[in-house]
């Protein structure tokens, strides 16, 4: 099954689920993080915030960490996954500029391009933006976002996978 054909089922089955499963009073989901480079990744992933994204409204995804070595340019490639592991969106291209991506033809998350060069030492970036709808069904509040970037001679430069899940108390049954 090609990846559209997924996405289709996918925005089927959480369209036709019954409302009991939605969320219309969840003011904000919990975000959580984690570095995914290895030993050959240029730069440790020290922090990502906020700790929460509110519904219906843009917000502006942040990192701080540590660079190992001056970089002059790169690539990125975003990819979030939903429900199943289903995947949801994929975009890629060059880190320094900037670029809409979509599901279903919305635009979800805006990366934002990096300034190069990235200097080593302290390292502070805000890479993405992320919108996520003020009513969503609960299913579709848990996504993983994960950010590659690599250097243009391919050096692994950093992996951050954020993910998204209803905050606790954020539940509410159907009405």
């Amino acid at each position: 099954m090609d990846q559209l054909t997924s996405l289709l089922i996918t925005a089927a089955v959480v369209t036709a689920m019954p409302r009991m499963i939605t969320s219309p009073d969840s003011s904000a989901l919990a975000l959580t993080w984690e570095d995914c480079g290895d030993a050959d990744t240029h730069a440790n992933v020290t922090n990502v915030g906020p700790a929460s994204v509110p519904l219906g409204q843009t917000t502006a995804i942040y990192g701080t960490g540590q660079l190992d070595e001056d970089v002059s340019g790169g690539l990125f490639d975003l990819k979030m996954t939903g429900f199943l592991g289903v995947q949801l969106m994929h975009c890629s291209g060059d880190a320094s500029q900037a670029q809409a991506c979509k599901i279903l033809g919305v635009e979800v998350v805006q990366f934002n391009g990096v300034s190069f060069p990235l200097s080593k030492g302290n390292l502070s970036i805000t890479p993405f933006d992320i919108f996520l709808p003020s009513t969503m069904p609960s299913v579709a509040e848990s996504t993983t976002t994960t950010l590659n970037v690599t250097s243009t001679t391919g050096e692994k430069i950093l992996c951050v996978r954020v993910s998204t899940k209803a905050a606790a108390g954020n539940f509410s049954p159907a009405r």
